[in-house]
This record gives C-alpha cells, sequence and structure tokens, in this order.
C-alpha cells in the first residue's frame, strides 16, 4: 500500500496458518442398468454420473425396480385358491434393490451411473454378452472424473462371465490406484459353480490395497418388485378354469365386466330421464333439472371407461371414447336457456354414452381375446377373481425375499460408521440391516481360509451370530500379506488424509519455495492432524508420537530441489489399528498366606 495521502490506513494481519478441510470419505458411485435415465429437463443421463441423497432422487432420474415374472399355481377345483407361487427366471438387473440396501444400511449421498436400461430382459437373462462387459466398463471409465467418489461398487458384475467379471474388477483396482483418492468393493460369488479360489485367481496381484472383497450372499427383508402382467396362473393337475391368463388381464376382465354393467345401468337411468325430461309440458326449469340429474349418471362412468380406453383400447376404439367425453364435456360447460336447447343437450347426452357403452363391449372383447381368456376361462375369471383372490395371491409373491451380494450393504456401513465414529475405524462387528441370513452359514473353521491365505487375498465374512443378528466380520484388504496396507481402515484412512492434505496445498503452487511457505505448510499440516490425533484417529501418548512433519532445505528438499521447483513434505503417521485378535491369558495364582 502507498501511503502518500495523510490519513488513518488499516491493515489486517493473518496470524493463524491455512487450515486442511477433511474430505468426504464414503460417497460411493453404484454403476449398473436402471429402468430409464433422464433428467428433469429430459436429457439423457446414459454414463453420466448423477448424484442423489435418497431413493426419491433415485426413482425420478432412474425409475423403479426391474420386475421378476412370477407363476401362482391355483387349486383344480372352485373356488381356485392360489396353493403356492413359483420364482421365474431371476432378473439379473439390481441396482434399485442394491440402493434400498445402501440407504436402509446408513447410506447418504452417493452417484448413480446408468449403463443402459431393461430393455435386453428376455426369458433367460443375462449379462454375459461383450457389449455387457464394455457397458459396465464405459460407467467405470465415466465416473475418474468425478472427484467426489471415494467408493466404487458394481452391484451386477457378478452376472458377467468369469473372465469379464474378473477383467472389470481388475479395472476398479487399477482406477482406485490412478487416482489414489477411492476403494473398490468386491463380492464374490457364491453361486454359478466359482469358488472363493476362483476369485483369488482371477483378481490378480495388482492394487490390491484398494479394494476389498465380501463373501456370501445376504438373504434380504425386500420383496421383488413385479407386475401383474408377469404373474401367470396355471392348475395343480392341469384344470383349464384360470390355466395361462395373467394376473393382469384376468384383473382387466373383471374391471371391464364391471364398467361394461356399470354403463348399462347408466345408458338405463339415462334413458328413463330423458323418457321423463322430453315431453313439452315440463317448464324449463325442470328440464335443466333432468339434465342436471343425467350428467350427474354419466359422471360416475367417466373416469372408469376413460381409464380403461387408456389401458386396453385400440386406436379407433381410444378415439372414440375421447370423443364422446369431449362432446359431454360440451353439453356440461354449454349454454342451454330455452327448453329446445335442454332437449337437445338429452339426446346429445344420450348419443354419447351409447357411444360410451359400445366402447365399453368392444374394450370387454378386446381384453377378452387379448389376454387368452377363452369360452371356457372367461366365465371363472369373472366369477372367482375377486378382490380376496387377489389379496390372497399377493401374499404368497410376498413371500418370496432378494438374495443380493453384499457390497451395496457394505457401501452402507462404510457411510454409517465414517459418520459416527470415523474413518479410521474398522467396519466390522457391525450388524446389517435388511438382512435375515448369509445365504451361506460360515463357521469359526470356514473363516481361517477366508481370513488369512497364503496369497495374502483376504475375503472379509459376513456371519450370523446367536442374539447378535448378521455381523460383518472382517476388515482385511485383499491385501492381507501387507503389514502396512491389510486393514480396510488404515487404507481409507489414508486416502481422506492424503486427498486432504492434497487439496489444502493447493493454493501454495507457485508461492515463494521459502521458510516462510514451509512453516505456513508445517503448521496447516500439523494442526489437521493434531486434530485427528485428539479423535483417537492416530496412536501416541503426545502428538510427537502420533505424527511428524517434515519440510525445509536439508531436511527434506536439497538446493536441487529448490531450483528445479520441487517442494517436498514428509508426513509419518501412526494410524490406528484394529484389535482384530483379543488374546485373554489365563494362569493359576497360588495363595500367598
Amino acid at each position: 500500500m502507498n501511503y502518500k495521502t495523510p490519513g488513518v490506513y488499516i491493515e489486517e494481519i493473518s496470524l493463524l496458518p491455512a487450515s486442511v478441510a477433511p474430505v468426504a470419505t464414503a460417497i460411493p458411485a453404484f454403476i449398473g442398468y436402471t429402468e430409464t435415465a433422464m433428467n428433469s429437463e429430459g436429457g439423457s443421463l446414459l454414463n453420466v454420473p448423477t448424484r442423489i441423497t435418497s431413493m426419491v432422487d433415485y426413482r425420478r432420474f432412474f425409475g423403479e425396480a426391474a420386475a421378476q415374472p412370477f407363476t401362482v399355481t391355483l387349486s383344480d377345483t372352485a373356488p381356485f385358491l392360489p396353493l403356492e407361487a413359483t420364482l421365474g427366471t431371476a432378473t439379473p438387473y439390481r441396482m434399485f434393490h442394491a440402493l434400498e440396501m445402501y440407504f436402509g444400511n446408513g447410506g447418504g449421498p452417493c452417484y448413480i451411473v446408468s449403463v443402459g436400461d431393461y430393455s435386453g430382459d428376455t426369458a433367460t437373462p443375462s449379462l454375459d454378452a461383450v457389449d455387457d462387459f464394455d457397458e459396465l466398463k464405459g460407467g467405470l471409465d465415466a465416473v475418474k472424473k468425478v472427484d467426489e467418489v471415494t467408493l466404487l461398487v458394481i452391484p451386477e458384475a457378478d452376472r458377467l462371465g468369469m473372465a469379464d467379471y474378473h477383467t472389470l474388477y481388475q479395472e476398479m483396482l487399477a482406477q482406485c490406484a490412478s487416482n489414489q483418492d477411492r476403494f473398490a468393493l468386491f463380492d464374490v460369488r457364491s453361486t454359478g459353480g466359482e469358488t472363493v479360489t476362483d476369485f483369488r485367481n482371477g483378481i490378480g496381484t495388482s492394487f490390491l490395497k484398494y479394494g476389498a472383497a465380501y463373501y456370501p450372499y445376504l438373504k434380504t427383508s425386500i420383496a421383488y418388485h413385479y407386475t401383474a402382467a408377469q404373474v401367470t396362473f396355471q392348475h395343480d393337475a392341469g384344470a383349464n378354469a384360470f390355466n395361462g391368463i395373467t394376473m393382469a388381464a384376468a384383473a382387466a376382465y373383471v374391471d371391464a365386466q364391471e364398467i361394461k354393467s356399470l354403463a348399462d345401468t347408466v345408458k338405463a337411468d339415462l334413458d328413463q330421464i330423458i323418457t321423463d325430461g322430453k315431453p313439452g309440458s315440463n317448464t324449463k326449469e325442470e328440464k335443466e333439472g333432468y339434465l342436471a340429474d343425467a350428467l350427474a349418471k354419466v359422471d360416475a362412468l367417466l373416469p372408469k371407461i376413460q381409464n380403461l380406453a387408456d389401458t386396453w383400447g385400440d386406436a379407433t376404439s381410444l378415439t372414440a371414447v375421447e370423443d364422446a367425453v369431449g362432446e359431454i364435456e360440451t353439453i356440461r360447460t354449454g349454454t342451454h336457456d330455452t327448453k329446445a336447447k335442454l332437449d337437445t343437450a338429452l339426446d346429445g347426452l344420450k348419443t354419447h354414452t351409447d357411444t360410451l357403452l359400445t366402447e365399453a363391449g368392444k374394450a370387454v372383447t378386446g381384453i377378452r381375446d387379448d389376454g387368452g381368456l377363452t369360452g371356457t376361462t372367461a366365465p371363472n375369471v369373472e366369477t372367482y377373481y375377486t378382490n380376496a383372490f387377489a389379496t390372497q395371491v399377493k401374499a404368497k409373491l410376498g413371500e418370496f425375499r432378494i438374495e443380493l451380494p453384499p457390497s451395496s450393504a457394505i457401501a452402507g456401513i462404510y457411510a454409517t460408521v465414517d459418520r459416527t465414529r470415523g474413518v479410521w475405524k474398522a467396519p466390522a462387528n457391525v450388524s446389517l440391516r435388511y438382512v435375515s441370513a448369509p445365504s451361506i452359514k460360515i463357521s469359526n473353521d470356514d473363516q481361517r481360509d477366508l481370513n488369512v491365505h497364503s496369497t495374502g487375498k483376504s475375503i472379509n465374512a459376513i456371519r450370523a451370530f446367536s442374539g447378535k443378528g448378521i455381523l460383518v466380520w472382517g476388515a482385511r484388504t485383499l491385501a492381507g500379506n501387507d503389514n502396512e496396507w491389510r486393514y480396510v481402515p488404515v487404507r481409507r484412512f489414508y486416502n481422506m488424509v492424503e486427498e486432504s492434505v492434497m487439496k489444502a496445498s493447493e493454493p501454495f503452487v507457485f508461492e515463494p519455495n521459502d521458510a516462510n511457505t514451509w512453516t505456513k505448510i508445517r503448521a496447516m499440516i500439523e494442526n489437521f492432524l493434531t486434530i485427528l490425533w485428539r479423535q483417537g484417529a492416530l496412536m501416541g501418548a503426545t502428538p510427537d508420537d502420533a505424527y511428524f512433519v517434515k519440510i525445509g532445505l536439508g531436511e527434506t528438499m536439497t538446493t536441487q530441489d529448490v531450483l528445479e521447483g520441487r517442494m517436498i513434505v514428509e508426513i509419518g503417521l501412526a494410524a490406528v489399528r484394529p484389535a482384530e485378535f483379543i488374546i485373554l491369558r489365563f494362569s493359576h495364582k497360588m495363595q500367598n498366606n
């Protein structure tokens, strides 16, 4: 500042160093297939990482779960009660349910990368085609540039063929190592003939410290999503009452018959009203009353027949219904200031109601034919498909629960533990929600080879304990033989510290490489690490025992480093490690007197 004009000047002197803000530690990216991928403006979200915070957000942008087909077996005699339901070929698309598990287990903000929709679903759906690997790999590449992401999850990766499945996991590890700010969660398949050994052989040996594997799959309390069109009826011994008919066709036929019956009643009532209202002896006010009564009768029919036409009508019948409804609305809002105009309105109302009645009849026939109902099955459906029958069918379908790979639930556990305890706390000895049981029961002997293996590729078990529930019972990375990076919380804690310090150091780029700058950087980092030490993230009775920060000429840099523009900071951390094995040693104490 130049002091040339007499007066008083103010200067603010900064006495405190800059601070390090810890980055978020549990922001997963879920990559997979969704029902749709559309933003609020109608633009495509395909391969566009999209941040959401709840299932409400997910539904708005990515739709619902993939529908699961079912077959319901009915008794052979009236009233044809449902005996059992059978699950059809399982849909491979599970992103929606994976997100339910994530949020159900405490997950917060996350990113969704949709790589496609459900259109590839067939009678025997799979995700083992070459393009499916390419699509999932494309989604993984898309999330590489999103700085906020700290976890990678691909819930449908296990649906790929074995070679593609392992290759995709290797690509996840490679991205984590390249970015150095994220961690990958893997599902070890417990179905399809693959073994734990196959997983260890396929995952390779590179960048193992950036990932953790979990086993087995989880039996959840989440029910399958289904539509009535994918629920098919059959009979125990081949009776033909409902055989081959879908729940949607049966419900629509019954609804159509009820609407047709209602239309008949409305027409009869309307005919009587018109008969009573047309005579010239009626006053204008009386005729207005008859028209109001007629419109009230028609109003009971309009919404139901419109819905029927929208759902089942072909182009002709849908147009006819819309035209008739439009004409009726014109009559309702028109000016009828003479007896003659009121008579014309009543006649028009009758004509258009007759049209609706005709179209209702067409709908009944169309639904019967489209739904495969015959002269034998249609009367049975009309008689026995009741609300009580449908409720019993839904109860049978509701007995089925989805089995899911654990990675999405584990991501939720990571988020919960990070939020409540800190990223340095092992995400283990924590109960899982929405889980009734692991798909495979694991004993202590079983877990020995999972947890500690000669290859070092540790696999974390999920186990059921009496009186405790379903617990995550392991916290190792795939680098189990590496004493530095054996544990998940150590790797993730370093990710957090490294990313936080790096971002906080960016303002010092191109600052003078001198003692003043070195002091500021050292103070900034030491303050950050002291806070972490007080929170319990670092071991040691004093800060000197917990960490060190070195920077300076002759300490971390040579004169040549300074000349070449390098400022080198060395940071050492005594990260806390989980007590994986608690050993209680007992001995006899001899009596002293």
